[in-house]
């Protein structure tokens, strides 16, 4: 309610409370109930009745009066009405089809009246206005209505349970709207309007507003995500102290550090109270769906309830422009939003304790490195605000969520202990025991006191969602908790659409389950309660599942090309009319209007402000599912173009040449940059399509590729606006060529032959693409897996973190390259040059290095794991800590080399030529020395097994005696 609280309104006399009564009278909601079956009768037939404030007066018996008991009264029965509206028209998908004969019967049949008790209207009704003794009262009418609609029990009750936290924001709407009507109550309560009270309205309205939102219905589910939310976990890197011999580059990186688990909610708390001005921002770091944004929302309305000292200012960033002025943006958003008086981030601002979340840090780098290069300056712009604001003391904190990829991109930023809190899943398997209250889990130390990692949070949720539902669930059904769908149950989005689909019961868990077939299973859930479900009404009927899934994948390709998030009417109008689905797009807005947009927004995404223009905007509720809709689009595109220069190749009337087919393409990647979330999504829909299917389009995207080589992209057919454009449309392009060529070849496991006019096009080619390279990956290296590109010239290319997996670099020119934290297993360079190249912790396990050329190479910490360098010249090479167990290296010449601590393990030596190489420390248990030249070797303090041992003899007993 919009009231100051008793610590900053000390003039309100608790202390001898005014009585302030409710007539004794019977409070009839008769026809209150009879209005909603009415509305609901309304929602069958696809549309919901909006009650506006004339009808809210209506159905308030009584008028504004001026005696201070009446008005007490009119207050709580106008907001009751409201909420109760609201309640309702949140769930009104809950409703069946067949409602009860005969509505007004049903309303009969309940006892609806309620005693109106005499109570005051005292310090804890200000407080606490959502535990009046009439709300509950009425949670057990609505209860018992809902029932008689043939809803479940459990979805009755959960809810009525939602009303409190409905009732007390539209108490304070209630307030705001009539605040001069009530001036005899607030006179009676005698609480002198103040400056300081109007902004502790303002504050105490906003929250009600955050609590509310917190109470909406979750994917159109009977509860709202406070109801479903369990508690995480996260952990943050501690490091660990270096002795003065290590260094922090050639350290492997599980001994720099250590994780500590904590309870997310606990570790804020603490950093709330504490006092340190140094120490204002954390960071919650986690993937898609790992449950950030439903954290940091819980998070700041609990805050702004239980600790009336801290004001919580909530900010998505998607609504914000990081490129403008950070205070002048809150400001903004505060006055777009209608919420407090004024801009509390303004240095002016009275506010002692403030507490901003920003939520979704990865909004500001959803276009590549120029965004990424925003997000990083945003983040400076916290930091300064925060330090000009806590000279004296600490006035002002920040919470920041994001993806992982973004802040691990902006670590340097935050380099204080406990900063980047990272977030857990439901479910760790642990394979290793505790020592110490630390356990070792695939090879990274976590230190763990409250054992956390123990915690199956998935069996909370589910036994939540068990009563929420009645589906009298005691934690995580047997067929669910399979090891095969740890990885997917263990993540809270991707858990809360399995228990979507598994009660459905149209997906086969026993199987094999694809990330994608569970969003596609949710899609077809919508259409189902949307469309099949009211094919009697209208022109919605003609809406197949396949119809509506087009314009989806629309709408999630032009967010794709927008923010990545947001888009608008007008962009989704012109992209179903470029891709010729416009009257698709029609019946979809004519289910729109017989209220399918409900549950659009319960699932998808849900409408925000206006373009300049007044073009309405969308705002995905959860980014991944833009994602997974662009991904199918571009899925889409792969199967036209492989489809049409089919036809061309049928007849040459018909179809598509290369230059149409790469305009098209141009048309749907070009305009943003794929980001590696929407690659997840297209690796796992390309998986979908049988093998034949994905030959088919491998053949056809390996033709264009090369044309594009030989070519360019036909740019010109788009008559971009300016050359800087069409450069940027086209590096997206070709780029999305490659990783669609990628995720088709290493589905089917087979390689595509590269065709360079000249041996230095293909090397040409990744430079320009990849741009300077600033410390972050790329989707350009982790798609050169399955390539056949012998003999091109990489000379002294960046190939830091790419993925070269089985791809044939036969003959290859790559001297001074750089191809540290690389994978080439099962490649193969036979014959390649790499004098000199850096290939510090690669992994080349099983690679065929036959005859390769790595004089004086850095392959220190590189797995060479049954790696066949057969005369392989290695004179000079760096080999320190490599792992060589079970390589080849018959004949191979390793003079000079540095194989200190080197793992030799079963490796084959005959006849190499370790002359002067340097084996201290290195393990040769089970290696072959059958006739390799030893003559200067250093083998102190090597591990060698009884065989090795008369090898090493046998070799100096044939040296001549000096």
């Amino acid at each position: 309610m919009t009231t100051p609280n008793s610590k900053l309104t000390p003039k309100l006399k608790t202390q001898k409370p005014v009585p302030v009564l409710f007539k004794p009278i019977k409070v009839d909601f008769k026809d209150l109930f009879k209005a909603l079956a009415k509305a609901i009768g309304h929602t069958a037939a696809g549309k919901w009745i909006e009650l506006g404030a004339d009808a809210v007066e209506a159905l308030s018996a009584l008028g504004l009066k001026t005696e201070p008991g009446e008005l007490a009264f009119v207050l709580i029965r106008r907001s009751l009405t409201m909420a109760v509206f609201e309640l309702v028209g949140d769930s009104a998908s809950q409703f069946s089809d067949l409602l009860p004969a005969d509505a007004d019967s049903l309303v009969d049949s309940l006892n609806l009246t309620i005693e109106a008790q005499d109570m005051n209207i005292d310090q804890k009704f200000l407080d606490r206005p959502g535990e009046l003794a009439i709300i509950e009262s009425f949670k057990g009418l609505l209860s018992a209505w809902l029932k008689g609609f043939r809803i479940e029990k459990s979805s009755a009750n959960a809810i009525a349970g939602r009303l409190p936290s409905y009732f007390v924001y539209a108490l304070n709407q209630e307030w705001r709207r009539n605040s001069k009507s009530y001036g005899p109550l607030l006179e009676a309560l005698n609480t002198p309007f103040t400056k300081a009270g109007d902004r502790e309205w303002a504050w105490m309205q906003y929250a009600a507003l955050l609590e509310r939102r917190i109470q909406e219905p979750v994917f159109d589910e009977p509860f709202g995500l406070n109801q479903i939310f369990v508690p995480l976990s996260a952990y943050y890197v501690k490091e660990r102290p270096r002795n003065e011999f290590e260094t922090e580059a050639l350290r492997p990186e599980k001994q720099q550090r250590r994780q500590v688990v904590i309870a997310l909610h606990e570790e804020l708390i603490r950093w709330l109270d504490g006092a340190d001005p140094n120490d204002a921002i954390r960071v919650v770091s986690g993937g898609p769906g790992s449950g950030k944004s439903s954290f940091a929302r819980v998070f700041a309305a609990k805050i702004q309830q239980t600790r009336p000292k801290t004001r919580v200012l909530f900010v998505p960033l998607h609504l914000i422009d990081a490129s403008k002025d950070l205070v002048d943006e809150v400001g903004r958003f505060v006055r777009d939003e209608g919420v407090l008086l004024s801009n509390p981030m303004d240095p002016d601002s009275p506010e002692p304790n403030l507490l901003i979340v920003f939520d979704g840090l990865d909004e500001l780098a959803s276009q590549g490195k120029v965004a990424a290069e925003t997000a990083r300056g945003f983040v400076r712009e916290v930091e300064k605000t925060v330090e000009r604001r806590n000279q004296q003391t600490v006035r002002l904190r920040v919470l920041l969520s994001g993806r992982e990829l973004v802040v691990q991109e902006n670590e340097s930023e935050f380099r204080r202990p406990r900063q980047i809190l990272n977030l857990l899943p439901y479910f760790t398997p642990l394979s290793s025991k505790y020592e110490n209250d630390v356990i070792v889990q695939d090879g990274t130390e976590y230190e763990d006191p409250a054992r956390l990692l123990q915690r199956d949070a998935r069996q909370e949720w589910w036994k939540s969602y068990g009563l929420l539902t009645g589906k009298g669930f005691g934690g995580l059904p047997k067929e669910l908790s399979r090891t095969d769908l740890n990885e997917i149950t263990a993540q809270p989005l991707l858990n809360y659409l399995v228990a979507l689909s598994s009660t459905r019961d149209r997906l086969d868990f026993t199987k094999d389950i694809n990330l994608n077939s569970i969003y596609a299973d949710l899609v077809a859930a919508v259409h189902e309660r949307g469309y099949e479900k009211h094919r009697a009404y209208g022109p919605i009927r003609h809406m197949t599942l396949d119809h509506f899934s087009r314009v989806l994948e629309e709408i999630g390709l032009a967010a794709w090309h927008g923010d990545g998030r947001t888009t608008s009417v007008r962009e989704i109008e012109e992209h179903c009319k470029v891709s010729g689905v416009g009257a698709m797009l029609d019946a979809f807005q004519e289910g729109a209007k017989a209220g399918v947009t409900r549950l659009l927004a319960a699932f998808f995404f849900r409408q925000y402000g206006q373009r300049v223009g007044g073009d309405p905007t969308f705002v995905f509720t959860h980014k991944s599912f833009g994602e997974y809709l662009a991904a199918r689009r571009v899925v889409r595109a792969m199967e036209r173009v492989n489809r049409e220069l089919d036809r061309r190749a049928a007849s040459p009337d018909e179809g598509w040449d290369e230059r149409d087919a790469l305009k098209h393409w141009a048309q749907i990647c070009g305009p943003s940059a794929m980001s590696e979330y929407l690659h997840t999504f297209l690796l796992n829909e390309v998986r979908l399509h049988s093998h034949a299917e994905l030959e088919g389009w491998q053949h056809q995207i390996t033709r264009l590729f090369n044309f594009v080589l030989r070519h360019e992209m036909p740019m010109e057919q788009l008559q971009p606006a300016t050359f800087r454009e069409a450069m940027f449309q086209s590096r997206n392009s070709e780029e999305a060529l490659l990783v669609a060529l990628n995720v088709c070849s290493q589905t089917i496991g087979r390689n595509s032959a590269i065709q360079q006019p000249e041996k230095t096009t293909f090397g040409t080619w990744l430079k320009r693409i990849e741009g300077q390279y600033v410390g972050m990956g790329t989707l350009t290296r982790g798609s050169l897996s399955f390539l056949n590109i012998p003999g091109a010239n990489l000379f002294s290319n960046d190939l830091v973190g790419a993925k070269l997996v089985s791809s044939d670099l036969e003959g290859v020119i790559g001297n001074f390259s750089c191809v540290a934290f690389a994978d080439l297993s099962n490649a193969s360079l036979k014959g390649a040059r790499f004098i000199q190249a850096v290939f510090y912790h690669t992994n080349l396990s099983k690679t065929n290095l036959e005859g390769a050329y790595l004089r004086e190479a850095y392959l220190d910490s590189a797995n060479l794991r049954e790696a066949n360098l057969e005369a392989a010249f290695l004179d000079q090479a760096n080999l320190t800590g490599a792992n060589l167990t079970g390589a080849n290296l018959t004949g191979a010449n390793l003079t000079g080399a540095n194989l200190t601590g080197a793992n030799l393990t079963g490796a084959d030596l005959t006849g190499a030529n370790l002359t002067d190489a340097n084996l201290a420390g290195a393990d040769l248990t089970g290696a072959n020395l059958t006739g390799a030249s030893l003559e200067g070797t250093n083998m102190k303090g090597a591990t060698v097994d009884k065989r090795v041992t008369e090898q090493i003899r046998a070799f100096h007993a044939k040296q001549p005696k000096t």
